[in-house]
């Protein structure tokens, strides 16, 4: 009479057990990913960057440049976000070359971090940086799904550089956010400027849209 109790206690069990083992495998991962790494895996990031750049300044065809680097490329998205450091201090290095800055933009903001707002807000708002690496930061941060990335990518927006305007306006739109189409909605009807009037439309109307990228602005 009682069996059909005790296997629901059972099963009730076994699915507490099973949520318990999948919170402590997520927190332990979580933990490794922002744990130090060894001094090992610092010389090799260090190695893997070098050969990047020897590609980078092999060729201006970005293309090549992406075949060739793969191996580079995919050796830092598996060390992912504890790398963080090392390719910071790289992608603030203004006498690397702008092309790898370029790379390694990208490919932080594709780790999915605050720990990426920081750097690309601060190319972005150096002027004295070349123009495509800043232009590059303003498409990164759009690749970032946080809140903080809204007010840097509108002030460049909302600047006197065309170039970088029209980067950052396109990186709003690829946020997809309600709050930021809003704004621009409030800016376009007093808007003059009829190419910077066009990117605003094309962005308002990305909002419906799913996230897709149909045009480079990297370089």
């Amino acid at each position: 009479m009682h069996k059909p109790e005790n296997v629901s206690f059972t099963i009730l069990a076994f699915g507490v057990i099973l949520i318990c083992m999948f919170l402590w495998i997520s927190h332990t991962f979580e933990r490794k990913q922002t744990e130090e790494i060894s001094d090992d895996i610092k010389k090799e990031i260090w190695r893997q960057i070098g050969l990047l750049e020897k590609v980078c300044k092999s060729t201006d065809d970005i293309n090549q440049i992406f075949d060739t680097g793969k191996p580079q490329l995919s050796y830092l998205h598996f060390v992912g976000k504890p790398g963080i450091p090392i390719v910071t201090q790289v992608l603030l290095d203004k006498d690397k070359d702008w092309k790898l800055r370029c790379i390694l933009a990208q490919h932080i903001s594709k780790l999915e971090t605050k720990q990426a707002i920081a750097p690309l807000e601060k190319i972005l708002n150096d002027e004295t940086d070349i123009k495509n690496i800043r232009v590059a930061s303003a498409i990164a941060l759009s690749n970032l799904d946080f809140d903080e990335v809204i007010e840097p990518l509108l002030k460049v927006a909302k600047g006197n550089d065309r170039e970088l305007q029209l980067a950052a306006i396109y990186g709003l739109g690829e946020l997809r956010k309600k709050e930021v189409v809003d704004e621009l909605r409030k800016w376009i009807v007093n808007e003059k400027d009829l190419q910077i009037k066009k990117e605003l439309e094309l962005a308002i109307e990305k909002l419906s849209t799913k996230k897709v990228r149909k045009r480079s602005w990297l370089f």
